[in-house]
């Protein structure tokens, strides 16, 4: 079977409900979106071809708040990822539910609108500016060191070189100091080193299934870290280049806060509500 996603596919950090046809459903992350389309990760590989209903988890202005976008897809492509140690799944999306076309549609071209880095001038000052603030879905599998000793792995949402957003299983305390140790892929041969740092908790959201959103903020990179950091987002995301060549992203800075988003996820095999527009 070929994989009908055809348009062009961009980087994104959306949460999916799954509905399989025996009536198990999953939470899962989506890594890009394109026009009828989504792709997955997933601890577990599917079969193609598979019918399944979604639900795509979006902010809505209109709402103030997260909302759902039903829709039916089936399973185009699935590949095993040896990087991340997980699949890449391929969701061709056959038929919207409601209004969930024209949300859906929204969200892709807000997500696609293209990075705007400016300098103005005006007044004699330096002023840069962006259209919204950027971070580069780079997944990894990062580890912090608690007070006892312990290691509490997670997983890496959004990351900049001075703020990362990661999914955690654990609730920590918010301006706490944490080390951290996050893998990065070198480039031409590919090797992974580990980078050491330090993190401080600016912000957590809960979400579903017993996880929290954890915003970082991320500093006193050991051996040059934060370089090799910058050297493999521009390898893998074009726009990566610009950002860091004219805007100095400052230290302080924290990315955009989840707290107005709701985040609940409702039973997906039972009792749905229609999805509001957006």
């Amino acid at each position: 079977m070929s994989d009908r996603r055809q348009g062009p596919r961009y980087p994104c950090q959306l949460r999916v409900g799954i509905i399989y046809p025996d009536g198990k459903t999953k939470l899962l992350w989506a890594h890009d979106i394109s026009d009828r389309g989504l792709s997955l990760h997933c601890d577990q590989g599917d079969a193609l071809g598979t019918a399944l209903k979604i639900v795509v988890f979006v902010y809505s202005v209109e709402a103030k708040g997260q909302i759902g976008i039903h829709a039916s897809a089936r399973i185009c492509n699935c590949v095993f990822d040896s990087l991340e140690g997980d699949f890449r799944i391929g969701l061709f999306i056959e038929d919207f539910e409601a209004d969930g076309e024209a949300a859906f549609q929204a969200t892709l071209e807000y997500i696609a609108s293209p990075l705007i880095v400016r300098a103005n001038n005006a007044g004699g000052g330096d002023f840069r500016s962006i259209k919204r603030i950027v971070s580069f879905p780079l997944r990894r599998r990062i580890k912090l060191t608690l007070e006892d000793g312990t290691f509490l792995p997670g997983w890496t949402e959004n990351v900049t070189p001075s703020i990362m957003r990661v999914n955690l299983t654990r609730k920590l305390f918010e301006d706490t100091v944490y080390a951290l140790s996050v893998p990065i892929v070198l480039p031409n041969g590919g090797d992974v080193v580990t980078v050491q740092a330090k993190a401080t908790v600016q912000d957590i959201t809960f979400r579903p299934m017993g996880s929290f959103a954890t915003q970082l903020q991320v500093f006193d990179y050991q051996n040059n870290g934060d370089a090799l950091l910058k050297e493999e987002l521009c390898q893998r995301f074009p726009e990566a280049q610009a950002m860091f060549e004219n805007w100095n992203e400052p230290e302080q800075t924290a990315a955009p806060s989840e707290t107005n988003e709701t985040e609940a996820l409702q039973p997906l095999a039972a009792g749905r509500n229609k999805p509001t527009s957006s």
